[in-house]
């Protein structure tokens, strides 16, 4: 009986202290193996930066799932894991914008990178699937979510000019003036000019981009059909790409073929774009072009209550002279419509305008209207900007620059000639110019380091990869 107590004794001891010590090597172990997991998955971020400078995409995918195997939807590992399908080429466009938007949408709009993402997303609607009317509503968002972010409202800008509404940035040119670094805020101006002026030249780069324009292919009027053509079949359901397909058919001399684009278009629309203004202003001058006055009129009923543009004053002004014979009312949207861009330098709206004052027995008023249209349609002239043009390929010229500042001071723009003169002011009085005898078309988008200016935007994110659309 002894001898059996203690033969248990003897096991309780055993059994006792090697349990204890296994279960502490267990949870050593299991720590140390979860430290060594952990020490692996985090290093897959900075494995993925290093990776993606080297263009090796693939490879920085797999470091960043691994290290968002640890860290779900973590912001900054989100938005390099999008830029690794941006600039893949091996993956099809299609399916590599489909990726990164997927990637960008884990990222709520209340991380402090939501601007950011919702900036890349739009970058990708536009440039990589060419939907520009949801471009555009994500670019908003993300400008709404920071008010001092410069990228979207870049874009912003650049989206306008792509879809011929250059008349509708100044506002966000403004913007993104005003936070720009005072370095580049030459270039910004200048790319503004183009924007008024040229916007078919300034658009050359992000054409050429989208695989629209060659690389040696001087820009044309066929460069926009084709992206406005790009536009609308990409979005066939939104207004903007029949609208601008059809303006720029009806200001070729096709209102006719115009009207089919555009009542073909509206069969299609989502309801909620029927009362686009775009669609609605482009209806109107093809429908006025054609002589159907009363279409006309009731098309201008339909413009929502809040957008009271340069478009509609424009419009109503057409409407009121020329369907409703209310020429006072003519003047007052005229007078609504001329101080907004581009009011300033429409002579034919003051042409118009000097017609109704003369209707209306105000012959004074009238002769000095269209004194006033003969000075800016001289303005406008290639006499004028051909040296301007030139003038532009030197921004460190402070020749050049004085010379923007007289040009928009005889325009009456006192904003741009302000900005000119400021810089011009800190230029030295004789910096021999390097560039004056090139055309800007050789010159407006070239750096000194030869890098195009319009391949990043002003944060760094760059144009698409040269992948035909």
């Amino acid at each position: 009986m002894a001898g059996v107590r203690s033969l248990k004794n003897s096991w309780t001891g055993l059994s006792k202290w090697p349990w204890r010590t296994v279960a502490a090597g267990l949870v050593v172990g299991t720590s140390l193996a979860l430290g060594i997991i952990g020490w692996w998955c985090n290093r897959g971020l900075s494995n993925a930066h290093r990776l993606l400078q080297r263009q090796r995409w693939s490879e920085a995918r797999w470091e960043l799932w691994r290290y968002l195997w640890l860290h779900p939807r973590q912001p900054s590992a989100l938005l390099l894991l999008a830029d690794s399908y941006i600039r893949d080429e091996s993956i099809p466009q299609q399916e590599a914008a489909v990726r990164a938007l997927d990637t960008l949408q884990q990222i709520p709009d209340q991380s402090t990178y939501a601007a950011e993402a919702r900036t890349k997303e739009g970058w990708i609607q536009l440039f990589m699937l060419h939907q520009p009317s949801r471009a555009e509503e994500k670019l908003r968002h993300a400008a709404e979510l920071d008010r001092f972010a410069v990228e979207p409202r870049y874009w912003l800008w650049k989206l306008y000019d792509l879809t011929g509404r250059s008349n509708l940035a100044e506002p966000v040119v403004w913007q993104v003036l005003e936070l720009t670094p005072e370095a580049d805020r030459a270039m910004r101006l200048r790319e503004w000019y183009m924007s008024q002026f040229f916007p078919l030249s300034g658009c050359a780069a992000l054409d050429f981009r989208m695989g629209l324009l060659g690389e040696n292919e001087i820009p044309t009027v066929d460069v926009e059909r084709r992206r406005f053509q790009l536009f609308r079949d990409a979005e066939p359901d939104r207004a903007l790409g029949y609208a601008a397909l059809a303006r720029w058919l009806t200001r070729e001399g096709m209102p006719q073929v115009a009207l089919e684009v555009l009542q073909a278009g509206e069969k299609q629309l989502l309801d909620t774009e029927k009362s686009h203004p775009f669609f609605l202003a482009t209806m109107i001058e093809v429908l006025i072009d054609l002589g159907k006055f009363a279409e006309a009129e009731a098309y201008f009923l339909r413009w929502p209550d809040e957008d009271r543009s340069f478009e509609y004053w424009r419009w109503r002004g057409v409407i009121e002279e020329e369907v409703r014979g209310d020429y006072q009312a003519a003047v007052a949207a005229y007078d609504q419509a001329l101080p907004v861009w581009p009011g300033p330098v429409d002579w034919r709206m003051r042409v118009r305008k000097a017609n109704c004052l003369a209707r209306l027995g105000r012959a004074e008023e009238a002769e000095r209207v269209r004194r006033e249209a003969k000075q800016i349609e001289a303005q406008m002239d290639n006499s004028v900007h051909a040296p301007l043009r030139a003038a532009l390929a030197d921004l460190n010229d402070r020749r050049s620059l004085l010379r923007m500042a007289e040009f928009y001071r005889d325009l009456g723009r006192p904003r741009e000639a302000a900005s000119w003169l400021q810089l011009a002011m800190k230029l030295p009085a004789a910096t021999p110019s390097t560039a004056q005898d090139r055309p800007l078309s050789q010159t407006t988008n070239q750096e000194p380091n030869g890098a195009r200016e319009t391949d990043r935007g002003p944060s760094g994110l760059p144009l698409p990869t040269e992948r035909a659309p």
